[in-house]
């Protein structure tokens, strides 16, 4: 082997090096959980193998469930204080948890929950940014099991317009992680009945529990306050 080849090989595992490198970095690289956040080892929490989601059950028989796909590089745990909020309501809360905390890798997740609960008659699919964007685009393909469909911080890039979903969207005022623009120009494709709230003093990352987001802006009330909001607004709206 000459001396050229040698050194285009070596620049070569040198490039692919850095590339896999850097990719472990990126997906290694995410939003933990908070110290707010209630122990998994809650006894109305458990974690379901089977399915790959940490499932919260109400106190008593529901027919009524909300699988959640978590955020980009956001660890699902950090969901948990308000999917309990829910829980409470009497809806069974499903926290998918994604590959590398990424659901795009698994768009498909609710599949095998909505296969293994039976007994829930009215499902609805609920995601936080990038987790909300998946949400709608599996509810889109599965519109005969679906609902309802709840988006934080989020938009949809699929057409529900024409479907009789149930549909939230909700965002804070100090969001500066959603595009905006994306956002009101999606809106059409929402059904007309879509119930939108503006939390005043809410951000992008206080939907959750885990910390500041890079790029976000500063909310004014706090996580539980905004969280608050977003659960009574969601009862209200798929309730009625």
């Amino acid at each position: 082997m000459n001396k050229k080849l040698k050194k285009i090989l070596l620049i070569i595992f040198c490039v692919v090096g850095l590339l896999f490198g850097g990719a472990y970095w990126y997906i290694s690289d995410y939003y933990h959980a908070d110290t707010t956040v209630i122990s998994i080892n809650n006894q109305n929490m458990i974690y379901d193998e089977e399915i790959e989601g940490y499932v919260l059950k109400p106190q008593g028989a529901t027919k009524k469930g909300i699988i959640f796909y978590p955020g980009a590089k956001v660890d699902e745990l950090a969901y948990e204080p308000l999917m309990q909020k829910l829980s409470q309501q009497g809806y069974l809360c499903i926290l998918a948890k994604m590959p590398f905390h990424f659901a795009v890798l698994k768009i498909d997740a609710a599949d095998s929950m909505i296969a293994k609960y039976k007994d829930i008659e009215e499902w609805y699919m609920m995601g936080h940014s990038l987790g909300g964007a998946m949400a709608a685009q599996y509810t889109s393909s599965h519109l005969n099991d679906i609902q309802g469909l709840i988006l934080l911080g989020a938009y949809s890039t699929e057409d529900l317009s024409s479907s009789s979903l149930k549909v939230v969207s909700i965002y804070g005022s100090e969001d500066h992680v959603l595009n905006h623009e994306k956002y009101q120009n999606n809106y059409s494709l929402l059904p007309k009945s879509t119930r939108e709230m503006i939390i005043m003093g809410g951000n992008h990352a206080q939907f959750g529990n885990y910390g500041c987001q890079s790029g976000d802006g500063q909310a004014t009330i706090s996580s539980q306050q905004q969280q608050n909001q977003t659960v009574q607004f969601i009862l209200q709206s798929i309730q009625d």
